[in-house]
């Protein structure tokens, strides 16, 4: 069975740790460094995948591993909503987060006429919490090639 809390609390750890890089990092240039402060983006991602559904005896294209795979997602994102909100309620939130669409309640999902179905996580009450602090973060996930990375950690590319 996979640990949908372990990966749930590692997210939370990781967001934390990459808003903290946003104001420690060197920029080359004054612009980059405003840009990041006034935005707060962060790109987390996933590999690994793969060796998930081979662990579990997933086939690929299977529903499970489908089911699996949003599962995952829903998880980082809501975690990583929850970090950045909670880095809000103490910090604020990002410069630009007035008009986001995440200001006006529609997070990712919303965007695009989803809804998240594990039932696993409280979205309503995570919205609540948004809707009061805010999020300290203006982009949280970004699932990009991971393939050089993959292979120095010995995973496949996924």
């Amino acid at each position: 069975e996979y640990d949908f809390q372990g990966l749930y609390k590692v997210t939370k750890v990781a967001t934390k740790n990459l808003n903290r890089v946003i104001d420690r990092n060197y920029y080359p240039v004054a612009e980059a460094r405003r840009s990041n402060m006034r935005h707060r983006p962060i790109g987390l991602g996933v590999q690994g995948l793969a060796d998930a559904f081979l662990m579990m005896l997933l086939p690929f294209e299977s529903d499970a591993a489908r089911k699996l795979n949003e599962d995952i997602f829903e998880t980082i994102y809501f975690a990583a909503c929850e970090a950045s909100c909670e880095l809000a309620a103490r910090d604020g939130p990002y410069e630009t987060y007035q008009g986001s669409p995440a200001s006006q309640g529609r997070l990712q999902f919303d965007l695009w006429g989803r809804v998240p179905k594990s039932g696993r996580w409280d979205w309503a009450g995570l919205k609540a919490r948004i809707a009061q602090h805010g999020l300290r973060n203006s982009l949280l996930v970004a699932p990009m090639p991971t393939a050089s990375t993959a292979q120095i950690l010995g995973n496949n590319e996924s």
